[in-house]
């Protein structure tokens, strides 16, 4: 049968198709773990940020505490200005570090975002590639495994053409055998046909067959006698049957010709061949 490439289509993707998922399935699970380690960074930021505020705070009261004494302790509180504007100083320097701890903790986040964007993406290219991957082994198994099948395929099929010729040409010359044969078993039968007759039964049942003085003989003994040689002889013979309307006749002469054609027309072969077959003795005995 000439074969189909939407089979080796279809066996390529049952090899190739289960190693695409399980590539899928593990690049999948690569990532996801990427970004549950991205999230849980997100933790840490958080409290790295609670513990900036929180000696951001711690430093403030202290500082403030520090400024305070110092103007009561020493400069017993009489230059309230001053005091105002080191408090002020100090908050505004404070103010500065907390924006900066918040900008440091936005940052770190963002950081986190991207990232995990970019796994997302690389995942999604990831797969792309292995869909690609897979679908040019796929291709290439597919049609590699059919371009090999077809010239095999095609191969058969000039051995059967030339086998076929072979044979047509082996039938044409057997008929051409056979067609020299009719002409010589004819003009034999011919020329005998004074001594040896051959007459049709009534209904065209068969034939009688008898000798120059009316003695009674059988097909083989009828066909050896008129022929010049053996390969007439077996002409007759065919002949005859063929003319025969009778069952065993009909089934003689289909025996008789395989038996022409496997040993090629041998004379003493066929004859031995179709003498041997208890059915169709009693036309060839004594031959």
């Amino acid at each position: 049968m000439q074969p189909n490439l939407s089979d080796y289509q279809s066996a390529a993707q049952a090899i190739y198709q289960p190693q695409l998922q399980a590539d899928i399935t593990t690049s999948k699970a690569n990532s996801a773990a990427q970004v549950a380690n991205l999230e849980s960074s997100k933790g840490q930021i958080g409290t790295n940020y609670n513990a900036a505020i929180q000696n951001l705070q711690n430093s403030v009261q202290d500082q403030a505490g520090k400024i305070g004494q110092l103007y009561t302790s020493r400069l017993l509180g009489n230059i309230s200005g001053l005091q105002g504007n080191d408090m002020g100083e100090m908050f505004s320097r404070a103010g500065q570090q907390q924006a900066t701890i918040e900008s440091t903790r936005v940052n770190a986040l963002n950081s986190v975002a991207t990232q995990e964007a970019n796994v997302q993406n690389q995942e999604i290219a990831g797969e792309s590639a292995l869909a690609s991957k897979y679908q040019g082994l796929q291709a290439e198994y597919a049609n590699s495994g059919y371009a090999s099948a077809l010239k095999d395929y095609n191969a058969q099929q000039l051995e059967q053409q030339k086998m076929a010729q072979s044979q047509a040409n082996a039938d044409r010359t057997y008929g051409l055998d056979v067609a020299r044969l009719n002409l010589s078993a004819q003009s034999q039968a011919n020329a005998a046909s004074g001594m040896y007759k051959a007459s049709a039964k009534a209904g065209g049942q068969g034939f009688a067959y008898t000798g120059p003085n009316g003695q009674a003989l059988n097909l083989g003994m009828y066909a050896k006698s008129i022929a010049n040689n053996g390969t007439d002889a077996l002409k007759i013979i065919q002949n005859q049957l063929q003319a025969s309307n009778t069952g065993t006749d009909k089934q003689a002469l289909n025996y008789f010709n395989a038996q022409m054609q496997k040993y090629n027309g041998n004379f003493n072969q066929v004859i031995g061949a179709i003498s041997n077959k208890k059915e169709y003795a009693s036309l060839f005995s004594g031959m």
